[in-house]
């Protein structure tokens, strides 16, 4: 991270804005004339930096930072530093998207000083962390050094100018950062020693014995409900006994009664009856006229009512079948959006067949093209004697001419060999009793060196045999890896320490106990599929305190572990034995029995679990016998039904019991432990399936190194072995013996490396000459039958032509049909966005109708509701009296 541009307005002698750009990578100076200004800007990185000795930008006040201290109508300073954040490796925390971070401070006379980090506000905490992340502090005693100090910071002691290194490399600040952490975790580790104390002295014993005394007095309070509703039934038996008996006095004298006041009601009903007819006769005369209009409003207020009705019913009917015609149509669509999906895959997989075929068609082309070309070069040559291409000679005089030099060289380094050869054998003969007199003298040495050799080889083709691994990107596998478990392991104990009253931890009671006798605590045993996620609540209610209880083989496990001198288990645990427990069997009649009462709502707490096979008969002691509802309305209607009467959980966690008791309402802070102890698992799965990785790669890693190792023990032999080599033959070297041996030895060298070159030369020189014949024959042919040649050539040419360009008609062709198979790729794309955009528009066209329905609806009811009766109440009256 480096500057890029400082940008100063009202600071200092900057008066306006002042945008001083075009920084290096690697500045480290500011030149220029007295009163310039140079100083300032210095002052204006430290200030945007954020010192806090202000005599380091040669001020009293912050006032002083501001252009003639406000005085000259400037009363706000503000300098803005843009820093290049392209490298990412060395880029501050939490600032790896940003290529430029901008950092700006404001000062305002007479207020207070504001940050901008890219032009968001920030603390002077948030601005000095982020240059602290980059190793930079500017409130470090040595950050800027003033003139006169620096005799002062050259005689310093060495403690100083440690001090004084480590504030330039950084570390100061982490190990400031990392004495206060210390102190701050001495701190907390007292506060959990404290909480801790206090969870296992007080609070676990005082918790134990308010579930045992809860557990009494549900007891209490389910006897209570059987005692009171019993006396109940009784006491209603009873009462209706005696309310029969009474009923079956007071009907004789109630029937008698009734009579008499039947009769003497009859007389007087028919007395009032004649004058109220009379009256009403009199009353419907005077009125008639009135009535009949009074009635024929009404009767036309409900005509035009039931019109309205049946206007609306019709609206009602038409917006109900657009309603299923666009669902039709959204169902068509999202049909044919699927087709169109699977068919722009097979578009995209036949588009890039055809561009590959295409590509391999059109460089075979352009090859032929090539090599029509050549042949064009060479009519051209033979037909001018000009090459079409210049600095290309491709006539036949010139590559006979070509081929003859060539056979010459050939024949002169031959020569040559053959005088080396008769000079070496000259000089051999003379030498060689020397070197066989030598030889003699010297072959103790020789035959060692042969056989250090010997042994050089060997180690030199063991050491070419053995491969050793690239193990870079297993290294690098091996440091993510390291990576992930150690995260898995924070994650892991995080949980751990939020559910640790709950977890189960025992020592061995001896040394022939099997640990796979104990299977664990029921909440780490289940496991809730995610569709059944929904009914966590419900599943913990149900298994109350059960979750805790820790499943075991058989009773002498149990037994063992109970043992606390020996496990040193810290708290009450309840075991379960597989081969003890007993579960009570629910009738499956009564199963579906609320089933049917409620469908779809009500499940068996068992079914919504995942377990081990072998615990079947521990998860339904826990959970077999209870009926988990969806809501209040259907755990009541199973709970107290007759054929089912089994206690029912809502998802709420509320417990209805046959006997009639409920439970339920607010949950303490152990509130979905269950889903804790589901993430615990599964995180735990996790760590130890990359720890299974990171064992393997381990593996592997360990091994390559061994091959390595191998080879590096090898290749020192080798070495050695060559140093002893290179010894003896110093040793051979030194002796005057030797000398003469060497020379045989390099003199027959020389003599089969001038026999070895003869031979190339012979052999080239016979290709040479049998091209040099063909070519003669070529032009010999040429010269009698010139035109002929090149009529042939032309043919040739002409031929080729009409076949390139019928290759390139179809290159065309292929072109187009695979720009044809692209255009289709693309249109198909376009037609698929098309149709989201459509079915969009569908959703929210039924959203619409289905609002529109249910207003009309509702008008439609209120119609009804409005319709007056009184109408046909009056029709009724009327012809009753006339």
């Amino acid at each position: 991270m480096y500057i890029e541009e400082i940008v100063l307005d009202g600071f200092k002698s900057y008066a306006t804005r002042t945008v001083i750009g075009g920084w290096d990578r690697q500045f480290n100076a500011i030149t220029g004339l007295n009163g310039s200004g140079k100083s300032n800007i210095l002052d204006a990185i430290c200030f945007v930096l954020g010192i806090s000795t202000l005599s380091h930008v040669r001020a009293t006040n912050l006032t002083d930072l501001v252009y003639k201290r406000g005085q000259a109508g400037i009363t706000k300073a503000t300098v803005s530093i843009v820093f290049n954040n392209t490298d990412k490796k060395n880029c501050p925390l939490g600032y790896a998207d940003d290529d430029k971070i901008t950092v700006a401070r404001q000062l305002i006379v007479g207020g207070k000083n504001t940050y901008l980090i890219n032009g968001v506000k920030k603390t002077q905490a948030d601005v000095a962390s982020l240059f602290h992340s980059v190793q930079l502090n500017i409130n470090n005693p040595h950050f800027i050094i003033m003139q006169g100090k620096i005799t002062k910071v050259l005689n310093m002691k060495p403690a100083e100018v440690l001090a004084m290194v480590e504030e330039a490399a950084g570390t100061r600040m982490f190990e400031d950062r990392r004495e206060k952490a210390v102190k701050v975790i001495g701190k907390k580790d007292t506060k959990m020693d404290e909480i801790q104390s206090l969870l296992q002295t007080e609070i676990q014993p005082k918790l134990s014995s308010l579930r045992d005394k809860k557990r009494d007095f549900m007891e209490y309070q389910k006897l209570e409900n059987e005692i009171s509703q019993i006396g109940n039934f009784l006491t209603a038996h009873e009462f209706w006994i005696c309310e029969k008996k009474i009923k079956e006095f007071d009907a004789e004298y109630d029937e008698m009664k009734s009579n008499l006041a039947r009769q003497e009601a009859e007389e007087q009903s028919f007395k009032h009856e004649m004058i109220h007819i009379e009256n009403m006769i009199q009353s419907l005369a005077a009125n008639k006229h009135t009535t009949d209009g009074e009635f024929h409003r009404l009767e036309a207020e409900a005509k035009e009512l039931n019109k309205d009705i049946a206007k609306m019913k019709s609206q009602i009917d038409i917006k109900s079948t657009t309603l299923i015609e666009e669902n039709a149509n959204l169902t068509a669509l999202k049909q044919s959006r699927q087709e169109n999906t699977a068919t722009l895959a097979t578009l995209s997989e036949a588009a890039l067949n055809e561009k590959n075929a295409f590509d391999a068609k059109k460089g075979e082309h352009e090859a032929r093209v090539k090599g029509l070309e050549k042949k064009k070069d060479l009519l051209q040559t033979l037909t001018t004697g000009v090459s079409a291409v210049q600095g290309h000679e491709n006539g036949y005089l010139d590559q006979l001419h070509e081929a003859q030099t060539s056979l010459s060289n050939c024949d002169s380094v031959a020569q040559q060999a053959r005088l080396k050869i008769k000079h070496f054998q000259q000089e051999l003969s003379s030498k060689e009793p020397k070197a066989k007199k030598a030889h003699e003298l010297n072959k103790s040495l020789v035959d060692s060196l042969a056989e250090k050799r010997v042994r050089a080889d060997a180690l030199k083709a063991k050491v070419d045999k053995i491969v050793v691994p690239v193990l870079d990107e297993a290294y690098e596998q091996r440091d993510v890896q390291l990576e992930k478990v150690a995260k898995l392991k924070k994650t892991v104990q995080r949980i751990e320490k939020d559910i640790s009253a709950y977890l189960f931890s025992y020592s061995n009671p001896s040394r022939s106990f099997d640990p796979s006798d104990v299977k664990g605590l029921i909440a780490e045993l289940i496991r809730i599929p995610e569709k059944n996620l929904e009914s966590v609540t419900a599943l913990e209610t149900c298994a109350g305190g059960r979750l805790f209880n820790v499943i075991v083989s058989n009773e002498v496990v149990g037994s063992h572990l109970v043992d606390k001198s020996k496990t040193k288990l810290s708290k009450r645990v309840t075991f379960i034995p597989l081969n003890k427990i007993v579960a009570n069997q629910i009738d499956t009649s009564r199963i579906r029995s609320a089933k049917e009462i409620a469908p779809g709502k009500v499940e068996l707490a068992i079914d919504l679990v995942d377990f081990e096979q072998d615990l079947v008969n521990a998860m339904k002691f826990v959970f077999g016998s209870t009926l988990i509802c969806k809501d209040t309305a259907s755990a009541k209607c199973v709970t107290f039904d007759k054929n089912v009467r089994l206690r029912s959980v809502t998802l709420d966690g509320d417990v209805y019991e046959p006997s009639g008791s409920l439970s339920g309402g607010s949950r303490g802070n152990s509130a979905n432990i269950l889903t804790q102890f589901q993430n615990y698992t599964q995180m735990r799965g996790q760590l130890n399936e990359q720890e299974k990785v990171l064992e393997k790669i381990l593996d592997g890693i360990k091994a390559g190194e061994a091959v390595r190792d191998e080879r590096d023990q090898a290749h020192a032999q080798y070495d050695l072995a060559l140093h002893e080599c290179g010894l003896l033959e110093q040793q051979i070297a030194s002796n005057g013996n030797s000398q003469v041996i060497f020379q045989v030895e390099k003199l027959k060298a020389d003599i089969g490396e001038e026999t070895k070159r003869i031979e190339e030369s012979e052999k080239s020189a016979a290709e040479l000459k049998k091209l040099c014949k063909t070519l003669e024959n070529d032009m010999k042919r040429f010269s009698t039958n010139r035109e002929e040649t090149l009529s042939s050539l032309k043919k040739e040419i002409q031929a080729e032509k009409g076949k390139l360009a019928s290759e390139a008609k179809l290159i065309q062709a292929d072109e187009f049909a695979v720009r044809t198979v692209l255009q289709e790729k693309i249109d198909l794309e376009q037609e698929l966005k098309e149709i989201d955009s459509t079915e969009a528009t569908l959703k929210d066209l039924i959203s619409s109708l289905k609002v529109e329905i249910e207003e009309l609806s509702l008008k439609h009811e209120e119609a009804l509701v409005r319709i007056p009766k009184a109408a046909l109440s009056s029709r009724k009256n009327t012809d009753a009296y006339f």
